[in-house]
């Protein structure tokens, strides 16, 4: 028998500002606080870094990749692509953090 549970939080809600919306298919935080999201229709990774009163957008490097439709983050903040197009796993290594 299953046993329905609710979870409940306390706190506030902070929208990310995201121009991949439509095709999302992974989210990842690293420890600086860093949201990465793949979007696998257009194969972007999208950066958002926390700012003063909201998030800064980068763009993550993908060349090489087709269809960025998973993503994790190690501890070092290297952010590893999953590439179902080329069936590949790809690490992105930032220089200077």
């Amino acid at each position: 028998m299953a046993i329905a549970q609710t979870a409940h939080f306390s706190g506030y809600q902070t929208i990310v500002p995201n121009g991949l919306a439509d095709g999302v298919e992974a989210v990842a935080v690293d420890g600086s606080g860093n949201v990465y999201i793949a979007n696998c229709v257009t194969s972007q990774v999208l950066r958002e870094t926390p700012g003063a009163g909201g998030y800064v957008e980068s763009t993550v490097p993908t060349s090489g990749v087709e269809r960025a439709c998973g993503l994790t983050v190690d501890r070092q903040g290297n952010v590893y692509i999953t590439d179902t197009g080329y069936n590949q796993l790809v690490k992105v290594t930032f220089s200077g953090g």
